[in-house]
């Protein structure tokens, strides 16, 4: 009778072992998927607020664009107008004498007077 029961604990110790780690499976079981769940939610969260993020940013550049747009624009502009001087100040001829002085000196009437204007 002692090796019988010997082998009926043993058999129950394996059987009470597998129960346990049956139960112990379906713990695990739930605990990861609870926990999928929850990282799941976590990730939803997290991407709606890096897009409320980038909404706001997104918000707060599109005046900064507008800004360098007009920028580049008279830029160009100015660009453009120095060009324009350039190419009439080159087209303007002024004779020189031989020791750098302008031939054309402009000489205005001078004539006394009490008045300043």
């Amino acid at each position: 009778m002692g090796g019988r029961q010997t082998v009926l604990s043993e058999e129950g110790s394996v059987t009470g072992t597998a129960a346990r780690r049956a139960a112990s499976t379906k713990i695990l079981a739930a605990s990861l998927a609870l926990s999928n769940k929850t990282a799941l939610r976590a990730a939803e969260f997290e991407v709606r607020r890096w897009r409320g993020g980038r909404n706001r940013l997104s918000d707060r550049l599109r005046p900064l664009r507008t800004l360098g747009e007009h920028l580049s624009r008279n830029l160009s502009e100015i660009r453009e107008l120095i060009g324009q001087a350039r190419q009439q100040a080159s087209s303007i001829k002024v004779g020189m004498s031989v020791d750098g002085d302008c031939v054309r000196a402009y000489r205005p009437e001078i004539s006394s007077s009490n008045f300043n204007t």
